[in-house]
């Protein structure tokens, strides 16, 4: 057994190389250069030029498939009422590129009260309208829901015309799009 053995105690100073300052850093070390900033914010800004144009384009696509549910909700109102023979009248659709009217009768009268407008968003426009006889108005027959005026309505964004939807309209009244 081993008596007697003492435990010397020495401190030893840590080489000048290697720095002891226990996480308290001196006033050049803390935070972020300038240099840093800048990147981070060069990298931001780049991030935000990639980013910005795509959700744009997915807002616009929201904004013209609603607009386009809207519209085929006036041509099948419409329809509907000409079916139901509501009120023993035919009902229509007036379409011009900005706006679409929802009318009573067999032909689209401007000044009358019953008409239901209805204003499209400002960034979309009926840039095409193609029904048979040339005409803007698609007006529907009594008890089959038929109509001469079957065709297509193109709907575009202004600012970017290959953001489109098209509306068809088929000879049995039949409305759909794409």
């Amino acid at each position: 057994m081993i008596k007697n053995f003492k435990i010397q105690k020495e401190f030893i100073p840590a080489p000048k190389y290697i720095k002891q300052n226990f996480g308290i850093s001196s006033p050049s070390e803390r935070g972020f250069t300038l240099i840093e900033i800048f990147i981070v914010l060069a990298i931001l800004v780049i991030l935000a030029i990639i980013t910005l144009p795509s959700f744009s384009s997915f807002k616009n696509e929201q904004i013209i498939k609603s607009e386009t549910e809207t519209i085929i909700s006036f041509i099948d109102q419409a329809r509907s009422k000409t079916l139901s023979s509501q009120g023993l009248s035919q009902y229509g659709v007036h379409f011009e590129s900005a706006k679409i009217v929802f009318f009573n009768g067999d032909t689209f009268l401007e000044s009358s009260s019953l008409n239901e407008e209805f204003i499209i968003n400002p960034i979309i426009t009926i840039s095409d309208i193609n029904l048979n006889n040339n005409g803007h108005d698609v007006i529907f027959e009594r008890l089959t829901g038929s109509t001469d005026q079957y065709g297509v309505i193109n709907i575009q964004v202004i600012s970017d015309p290959t953001i489109e939807k098209t509306i068809t309209i088929t000879q049995t009244g039949i409305i759909s799009s794409n």
